[in-house]
């Protein structure tokens, strides 16, 4: 039985749910569940359906599971400090933006620990470019996360991209950040794809969000201005439904979000990945349909752009550029077999670099090296 190393003690902080389908989310259970084979640790998170608890369970209640011999608190406010009193850990990593990790920062004012915050977006200006939002939920994020961009020890952001828009947005010069990816779930790369080429290009697309500049104003523009002359179909994963316009070569299927389970089975007999957002930090989504074997096409100025070789796993093309847009699709339909397979197989090599083990190796490297 393989013993566990006890190398540096890390509590982990933020939210965990190993079914979810959020990025944020999902890396901080796979983070977690890769320390975990290796070295014992806590993760604390707090009671966040707040219609569900009261104002007492959400200041001093606590809740454990225990997984795989490790502790998962559900904490209120007032309990955390004693959680990390008690484990002491070397380092705490805040492994997504949550509000109450803003009372780790208490615990490290009068005990010696390094912190880690994964940055996987900039909250503030996600918020500020969502007009619905209430001011005063608007400004508690803002302070929050000004908090952990200030005083964490490291800050992990998933690209330069996400690292530029924060120093621009809170006007900070960043000396303590480290560009680290997010990782993939093995289940995208072992599905089998189907030998037959299908008759029609499959084009997924994936709709999370409104933020303006959105990948769903790229594409109806792209299917209003443009002819083609290709039968594709696309397919639009979504719990809103997308109004397109009609096309009479242009086949357009609606799918729920689904679990990684039903998402890696859903890829493959697809073809290719449409990211199109002007602003995504990192698009996990594009890298695991990648290593489904699906040929990414995605625009230039997002963190992920720099995983791609133009023509060898995919394609980059500029926000809104909609002939561009055409021309690769186009030329992916008029491509041989033997050529999209190709192009298919490479875009699926980047779970080589960006499994959740070798992931993983970087942020050990991380906590190894925070405490020298």
């Amino acid at each position: 039985m393989k013993t566990k190393k006890e190398n540096h003690k890390v509590a982990f902080a933020g939210r965990f749910d190993n079914n979810s389908i959020s990025g944020p989310v999902k890396a901080a259970s796979r983070i977690f569940s890769e320390h975990t084979k290796e070295s014992n640790a806590s993760f604390i998170q707090y009671f966040f359906d707040g219609g569900n608890y009261g104002l007492y369970k959400k200041l001093f209640g606590i809740e454990e599971l225990v997984l795989n011999g490790n502790v998962i608190y559900t904490a209120g406010l007032f309990r955390i400090y004693g959680i990390l009193k008690k484990q002491k850990p070397d380092i705490i990593h805040i492994l997504n933006f949550e509000r109450f990790a803003v009372f780790i920062f208490l615990f490290r004012f009068f005990n010696k620990v390094k912190i880690i915050y994964n940055s996987h977006s900039v909250i503030a200006y996600e918020d500020s470019e969502l007009k619905i939002l209430p001011y005063f939920y608007k400004l508690k994020n803002r302070f929050c996360e000004n908090r952990f961009l200030k005083h964490s020890d490291i800050i992990v952001f998933p690209s330069a991209r996400a690292l530029d828009i924060a120093e621009e947005y809170y006007g900070l010069k960043i000396s303590n950040a480290l560009i680290l990816p997010n990782g993939i779930d093995r289940i995208f790369h072992d599905h089998t794809r189907p030998e037959c080429p299908n008759k029609a290009l499959k084009l997924v697309f994936i709709h999370n969000s409104n933020l303006n500049r959105s990948g769903k104003d790229y594409l109806i523009k792209f299917i209003s201005n443009e002819i083609i002359s290709s039968e594709i179909e696309i397919y639009i994963i979504s719990n809103e439904e997308i109004e397109l316009p009609v096309k009479n070569n242009i086949t357009v299927c609606y799918r729920s979000k689904m679990s990684a389970d039903k998402l890696a089975e859903f890829y493959r007999d697809k073809d290719i990945f449409l990211s199109l957002n002007e602003y995504d930090t990192f698009s996990i989504s594009t890298a695991e349909a990648m290593a489904a074997g699906l040929i990414p096409i995605i625009t230039a100025d997002t963190g992920i752009s720099r995983y791609i070789d133009c023509g060898f796993n995919g394609f980059t093309v500029e926000y809104c550029d909609t002939k561009s847009l055409k021309d690769n699709i186009e030329s992916l339909s008029g491509m041989n077999n033997q050529k999209r397979k190709e192009l298919s197989a490479n875009a699926a090599k980047i779970f080589e670099s960006l499994s959740w083990n070798n992931v993983y190796e970087m942020y050990n490297n991380l906590y190894g090296g925070i405490l020298k």
